[in-house]
Protein backbone atom coordinates (compact mmCIF):
# COMPACT_ATOMS: atom_id res chain seq x y z
CA UNK A 1 0.00 0.00 0.00
CA UNK A 2 3.06 2.66 1.03
CA UNK A 3 4.63 1.81 -2.52
CA UNK A 4 1.27 2.21 -4.32
CA UNK A 5 0.73 5.33 -2.57
CA UNK A 6 4.34 7.02 -3.62
CA UNK A 7 3.42 5.80 -7.11
CA UNK A 8 -0.47 7.34 -7.20
CA UNK A 9 0.91 10.83 -5.73
CA UNK A 10 4.48 10.79 -7.88
CA UNK A 11 4.62 14.06 -10.14
CA UNK A 12 7.80 13.81 -12.64
CA UNK A 13 7.21 17.61 -13.56
CA UNK A 14 7.82 18.88 -9.64
CA UNK A 15 10.24 16.23 -8.88
CA UNK A 16 12.20 17.39 -12.22
CA UNK A 17 12.32 20.76 -10.94
CA UNK A 18 13.75 19.95 -7.78
CA UNK A 19 16.08 17.57 -9.67
CA UNK A 20 17.65 20.01 -11.28
CA UNK A 21 18.33 22.25 -8.33
CA UNK A 22 20.00 19.64 -6.74
CA UNK A 23 22.33 18.20 -9.39
CA UNK A 24 23.09 22.42 -9.91
CA UNK A 25 24.14 22.52 -6.12
CA UNK A 26 25.82 19.48 -5.58
CA UNK A 27 28.25 19.25 -8.81
CA UNK A 28 31.29 19.97 -8.92
CA UNK A 29 32.23 20.89 -12.56
CA UNK A 30 31.48 23.62 -14.09
CA UNK A 31 30.28 22.38 -17.18
CA UNK A 32 28.06 19.12 -16.19
CA UNK A 33 25.38 18.81 -13.52
CA UNK A 34 25.65 14.88 -14.09
CA UNK A 35 26.51 11.51 -15.48
CA UNK A 36 24.22 9.39 -17.87
CA UNK A 37 24.89 6.00 -18.61
CA UNK A 38 23.75 5.32 -21.88
CA UNK A 39 23.86 2.11 -23.57
CA UNK A 40 21.34 2.26 -26.36
CA UNK A 41 18.57 0.82 -24.52
CA UNK A 42 14.76 2.14 -23.79
CA UNK A 43 15.18 3.14 -20.27
CA UNK A 44 18.47 5.19 -20.53
CA UNK A 45 17.75 6.57 -23.86
CA UNK A 46 14.37 8.11 -22.98
CA UNK A 47 15.90 9.36 -19.63
CA UNK A 48 18.45 11.09 -21.51
CA UNK A 49 16.04 12.75 -23.67
CA UNK A 50 13.75 14.07 -20.43
CA UNK A 51 17.06 14.78 -18.97
CA UNK A 52 17.92 17.58 -21.57
CA UNK A 53 14.10 18.18 -22.05
CA UNK A 54 13.96 20.10 -18.42
CA UNK A 55 17.53 21.72 -18.50
CA UNK A 56 19.90 19.16 -17.50
CA UNK A 57 23.23 19.55 -18.11
CA UNK A 58 24.39 15.53 -19.05
CA UNK A 59 27.62 14.15 -19.34
CA UNK A 60 26.76 11.40 -21.44
CA UNK A 61 29.06 8.00 -20.75
CA UNK A 62 29.36 5.17 -22.60
CA UNK A 63 30.83 1.74 -21.78
CA UNK A 64 32.17 -0.17 -24.16
CA UNK A 65 32.74 -3.89 -23.06
CA UNK A 66 32.96 -4.87 -27.02
CA UNK A 67 29.88 -6.87 -26.73
CA UNK A 68 27.13 -3.96 -28.51
CA UNK A 69 24.64 -4.87 -31.00
CA UNK A 70 24.06 -2.93 -34.19
CA UNK A 71 20.95 -1.25 -32.73
CA UNK A 72 22.29 -0.38 -29.46
CA UNK A 73 24.92 1.32 -31.47
CA UNK A 74 22.74 3.44 -33.55
CA UNK A 75 20.35 4.06 -31.23
CA UNK A 76 22.92 5.89 -29.08
CA UNK A 77 24.76 7.96 -31.87
CA UNK A 78 21.08 8.80 -33.42
CA UNK A 79 20.20 10.05 -30.19
CA UNK A 80 23.22 11.76 -28.57
CA UNK A 81 23.69 13.78 -31.97
CA UNK A 82 19.69 15.10 -32.22
CA UNK A 83 20.17 16.33 -29.17
CA UNK A 84 23.72 17.82 -29.97
CA UNK A 85 25.38 15.77 -26.79
CA UNK A 86 28.97 14.83 -27.12
CA UNK A 87 29.52 11.16 -26.34
CA UNK A 88 31.80 10.03 -23.97
CA UNK A 89 33.21 6.40 -24.59
CA UNK A 90 34.84 4.35 -22.06
CA UNK A 91 36.17 0.80 -23.63
CA UNK A 92 36.98 -1.77 -20.92
CA UNK A 93 40.24 -4.07 -21.40
CA UNK A 94 38.63 -6.61 -23.52
CA UNK A 95 41.72 -9.58 -22.78
CA UNK A 96 40.76 -9.01 -18.80
CA UNK A 97 37.09 -9.13 -19.55
CA UNK A 98 36.76 -12.37 -21.43
CA UNK A 99 39.23 -13.91 -19.40
CA UNK A 100 36.57 -12.94 -16.66
CA UNK A 101 33.71 -13.97 -18.20
CA UNK A 102 34.82 -17.24 -19.95
CA UNK A 103 35.79 -18.31 -16.18
CA UNK A 104 32.24 -17.06 -14.87
CA UNK A 105 30.89 -19.85 -17.70
CA UNK A 106 33.62 -22.32 -17.37
CA UNK A 107 32.35 -22.05 -12.95
CA UNK A 108 28.62 -23.50 -14.33
CA UNK A 109 27.33 -20.03 -12.20
CA UNK A 110 23.71 -18.71 -12.71
CA UNK A 111 24.93 -14.74 -12.94
CA UNK A 112 27.50 -14.63 -15.54
CA UNK A 113 26.56 -11.28 -16.20
CA UNK A 114 28.34 -10.57 -12.94
CA UNK A 115 31.94 -9.04 -14.72
CA UNK A 116 29.83 -6.81 -17.02
CA UNK A 117 27.62 -5.38 -14.46
CA UNK A 118 31.03 -4.62 -12.54
CA UNK A 119 32.39 -2.77 -14.63
CA UNK A 120 29.33 -0.25 -15.41
CA UNK A 121 28.81 0.39 -11.96
CA UNK A 122 32.60 0.95 -11.29
CA UNK A 123 33.75 3.03 -13.93
CA UNK A 124 30.51 5.37 -13.55
CA UNK A 125 31.94 5.80 -9.98
CA UNK A 126 34.82 6.31 -11.23
CA UNK A 127 34.13 8.91 -13.79
CA UNK A 128 31.94 10.90 -11.06
CA UNK A 129 34.54 10.85 -8.72
CA UNK A 130 37.30 12.18 -11.05
CA UNK A 131 35.34 14.72 -12.41
CA UNK A 132 33.63 16.12 -9.47
CA UNK A 133 30.33 15.41 -11.25
CA UNK A 134 29.21 13.62 -8.34
CA UNK A 135 25.84 12.77 -9.55
CA UNK A 136 24.84 9.61 -11.63
CA UNK A 137 21.42 9.25 -12.41
CA UNK A 138 19.78 5.91 -13.88
CA UNK A 139 16.39 5.52 -15.20
CA UNK A 140 15.82 2.23 -13.13
CA UNK A 141 11.66 2.24 -12.38
CA UNK A 142 9.43 -0.14 -10.89
CA UNK A 143 7.38 -0.77 -13.55
CA UNK A 144 9.99 -1.97 -15.73
CA UNK A 145 12.26 -3.69 -13.50
CA UNK A 146 10.57 -4.84 -10.50
CA UNK A 147 10.22 -8.16 -10.27
CA UNK A 148 13.44 -10.79 -10.31
CA UNK A 149 13.59 -14.14 -7.96
CA UNK A 150 16.95 -13.34 -6.13
CA UNK A 151 18.02 -16.94 -6.39
CA UNK A 152 18.77 -15.77 -10.47
CA UNK A 153 21.31 -13.15 -9.69
CA UNK A 154 24.01 -12.30 -8.07
CA UNK A 155 25.51 -8.74 -6.14
CA UNK A 156 27.95 -7.44 -9.19
CA UNK A 157 29.83 -5.12 -6.79
CA UNK A 158 31.30 -8.35 -5.57
CA UNK A 159 35.02 -7.93 -6.41
CA UNK A 160 35.92 -10.50 -4.06
CA UNK A 161 34.16 -13.24 -5.71
CA UNK A 162 34.98 -11.94 -9.33
CA UNK A 163 39.00 -12.40 -8.15
CA UNK A 164 38.48 -16.10 -6.81
CA UNK A 165 36.18 -17.08 -9.78
CA UNK A 166 38.93 -15.80 -12.39
CA UNK A 167 41.79 -17.25 -10.50
CA UNK A 168 40.21 -20.84 -9.79
CA UNK A 169 38.98 -21.29 -13.33
CA UNK A 170 41.69 -19.15 -15.32
CA UNK A 171 44.83 -19.17 -12.77
CA UNK A 172 45.01 -15.56 -13.46
CA UNK A 173 45.44 -12.09 -11.80
CA UNK A 174 43.50 -9.56 -13.79
CA UNK A 175 45.57 -6.45 -14.26
CA UNK A 176 43.38 -4.00 -16.04
CA UNK A 177 39.85 -4.66 -14.94
CA UNK A 178 38.14 -2.18 -13.27
CA UNK A 179 38.13 -3.31 -9.42
CA UNK A 180 35.46 -1.43 -7.43
CA UNK A 181 35.67 -1.90 -3.45
CA UNK A 182 32.25 -2.94 -2.05
CA UNK A 183 33.11 -1.32 1.09
CA UNK A 184 34.73 1.94 -0.26
CA UNK A 185 31.72 2.16 -3.20
CA UNK A 186 29.64 2.20 -0.15
CA UNK A 187 31.66 4.99 1.48
CA UNK A 188 31.68 7.71 -1.35
CA UNK A 189 27.66 6.76 -2.02
CA UNK A 190 26.62 7.33 1.29
CA UNK A 191 28.89 8.46 3.79
CA UNK A 192 31.14 11.32 2.00
CA UNK A 193 28.99 11.71 -1.10
CA UNK A 194 31.67 11.85 -3.64
CA UNK A 195 29.12 9.23 -5.62
CA UNK A 196 25.29 10.29 -5.47
CA UNK A 197 22.61 8.45 -6.88
CA UNK A 198 19.79 9.29 -8.71
CA UNK A 199 16.67 7.05 -9.86
CA UNK A 200 14.24 10.11 -11.07
CA UNK A 201 11.72 7.59 -12.94
CA UNK A 202 11.59 5.08 -9.79
CA UNK A 203 7.70 6.15 -8.98
CA UNK A 204 7.16 7.19 -12.35
CA UNK A 205 4.31 5.40 -14.23
CA UNK A 206 5.24 4.34 -17.48
CA UNK A 207 3.57 3.08 -20.67
CA UNK A 208 6.45 1.41 -22.39
CA UNK A 209 4.82 1.31 -25.58
CA UNK A 210 4.08 5.07 -25.64
CA UNK A 211 7.30 5.32 -24.87
CA UNK A 212 9.21 3.13 -27.78
CA UNK A 213 6.60 5.09 -30.18
CA UNK A 214 8.16 8.07 -28.70
CA UNK A 215 11.24 7.92 -28.77
CA UNK A 216 11.08 6.04 -32.62
CA UNK A 217 9.31 9.28 -33.89
CA UNK A 218 11.70 11.76 -32.24
CA UNK A 219 15.37 9.62 -32.74
CA UNK A 220 14.39 6.79 -35.00
CA UNK A 221 15.46 4.93 -32.14
CA UNK A 222 14.90 0.82 -32.68
CA UNK A 223 13.88 -1.93 -30.69
CA UNK A 224 16.43 -4.69 -30.39
CA UNK A 225 14.16 -7.74 -29.30
CA UNK A 226 14.22 -8.07 -25.48
CA UNK A 227 14.94 -6.54 -22.07
CA UNK A 228 18.97 -5.58 -22.09
CA UNK A 229 19.23 -7.13 -25.75
CA UNK A 230 21.08 -4.18 -26.45
CA UNK A 231 24.15 -6.11 -25.59
CA UNK A 232 24.95 -9.93 -27.70
CA UNK A 233 26.66 -10.73 -24.53
CA UNK A 234 23.06 -10.23 -22.47
CA UNK A 235 20.96 -11.09 -25.27
CA UNK A 236 22.81 -15.01 -25.39
CA UNK A 237 23.61 -15.48 -21.66
CA UNK A 238 19.42 -14.49 -20.84
CA UNK A 239 18.00 -15.79 -24.12
CA UNK A 240 19.98 -18.85 -24.60
CA UNK A 241 22.67 -20.20 -21.74
CA UNK A 242 20.13 -19.47 -18.93
CA UNK A 243 17.10 -21.25 -20.58
CA UNK A 244 19.44 -24.01 -21.66
CA UNK A 245 21.36 -25.03 -18.96
CA UNK A 246 19.36 -23.69 -15.81
CA UNK A 247 15.66 -23.83 -16.99
CA UNK A 248 15.29 -20.25 -16.77
CA UNK A 249 13.43 -17.91 -19.07
CA UNK A 250 14.11 -14.32 -17.43
CA UNK A 251 11.37 -13.10 -19.71
CA UNK A 252 8.91 -14.40 -16.78
CA UNK A 253 9.94 -12.06 -14.45
CA UNK A 254 9.87 -8.99 -17.09
CA UNK A 255 6.16 -9.92 -18.19
CA UNK A 256 5.39 -10.29 -14.78
CA UNK A 257 6.36 -6.98 -14.22
CA UNK A 258 4.33 -5.61 -17.19
CA UNK A 259 1.38 -7.55 -16.00
CA UNK A 260 1.91 -6.16 -12.54
CA UNK A 261 2.06 -2.02 -13.91
CA UNK A 262 -0.77 -3.00 -15.92
CA UNK A 263 0.68 -3.09 -19.31
CA UNK A 264 -0.41 -6.58 -20.66
CA UNK A 265 -2.69 -8.84 -19.16
CA UNK A 266 -1.50 -12.47 -17.85
CA UNK A 267 -3.14 -13.75 -20.95
CA UNK A 268 -0.61 -11.70 -23.25
CA UNK A 269 2.23 -12.63 -21.18
CA UNK A 270 1.25 -16.32 -21.09
CA UNK A 271 0.98 -16.59 -25.40
CA UNK A 272 4.08 -14.19 -25.35
CA UNK A 273 6.08 -16.91 -23.17
CA UNK A 274 4.88 -19.80 -25.13
CA UNK A 275 7.09 -18.53 -28.25
CA UNK A 276 10.73 -19.12 -28.59
CA UNK A 277 13.29 -16.53 -27.09
CA UNK A 278 14.92 -16.15 -30.32
CA UNK A 279 14.51 -18.44 -33.67
CA UNK A 280 17.48 -20.45 -34.94
CA UNK A 281 19.26 -18.51 -36.80
CA UNK A 282 19.76 -16.09 -34.62
CA UNK A 283 20.47 -18.89 -31.67
CA UNK A 284 23.15 -20.10 -34.24
CA UNK A 285 24.87 -16.92 -34.77
CA UNK A 286 25.34 -15.77 -31.30
CA UNK A 287 26.53 -18.70 -29.86
CA UNK A 288 29.38 -18.99 -33.05
CA UNK A 289 30.24 -15.35 -31.85
CA UNK A 290 30.52 -15.65 -28.14
CA UNK A 291 32.59 -18.76 -28.60
CA UNK A 292 34.70 -17.07 -30.84
CA UNK A 293 35.25 -14.18 -29.01
CA UNK A 294 35.40 -15.88 -25.56
CA UNK A 295 37.92 -18.56 -27.43
CA UNK A 296 36.36 -21.69 -25.92
CA UNK A 297 37.43 -25.54 -27.30
CA UNK A 298 35.20 -27.64 -28.19
CA UNK A 299 35.23 -29.51 -24.56
CA UNK A 300 35.30 -26.60 -22.96
CA UNK A 301 32.39 -24.92 -24.78
CA UNK A 302 30.25 -28.78 -24.38
CA UNK A 303 30.46 -28.52 -21.00
CA UNK A 304 29.09 -25.31 -20.69
CA UNK A 305 25.71 -26.47 -21.77
CA UNK A 306 26.18 -29.65 -19.46
CA UNK A 307 23.65 -29.89 -16.70
CA UNK A 308 26.40 -29.49 -13.77
CA UNK A 309 26.04 -26.17 -11.89
CA UNK A 310 27.74 -24.60 -9.29
CA UNK A 311 25.97 -21.98 -6.74
CA UNK A 312 27.99 -18.42 -6.35
CA UNK A 313 28.86 -19.31 -2.46
CA UNK A 314 30.82 -22.24 -3.45
CA UNK A 315 33.69 -19.33 -4.33
CA UNK A 316 34.66 -16.53 -2.17
CA UNK A 317 32.15 -13.54 -1.06
CA UNK A 318 32.61 -10.12 0.01
CA UNK A 319 32.62 -10.00 3.69
CA UNK A 320 31.33 -6.78 3.75
CA UNK A 321 28.30 -7.20 1.64
CA UNK A 322 27.37 -10.31 3.92
CA UNK A 323 27.54 -7.92 6.53
CA UNK A 324 25.87 -5.11 4.74
CA UNK A 325 23.06 -7.63 3.69
CA UNK A 326 22.67 -8.84 7.37
CA UNK A 327 22.10 -5.35 8.95
CA UNK A 328 20.34 -3.90 6.36
CA UNK A 329 17.68 -6.29 5.20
Amino acid sequence: HELESRIETFDINAYGKSLVAALQRTSKNPEYDCIVGISGGLDSSYLLMWLVSIGVRPYVLHIDTCWDGEVATRNIYNLVNALGLKLNTIVIDWEDLKTAQRAFFKASLIDCDVPQDHCFTSVLSSVARDTGIRNVISGHNLFMEYVLPASWSYNSNDSRHIRDVVWQQEGKQLKRFPYMSPALNYVGRKLTKTVIAHRPFLYHRFDINEIKALMNANFGWEDYGGKHYESEFTKFFQGDYLVEKFGIDKRKAHYSNLVLSGQITRDEAVVALNKPTMNDLERARLRTLVRNKLNFDDKEWEELFSPTTAAHVDYKNSHFLKLQKILFR
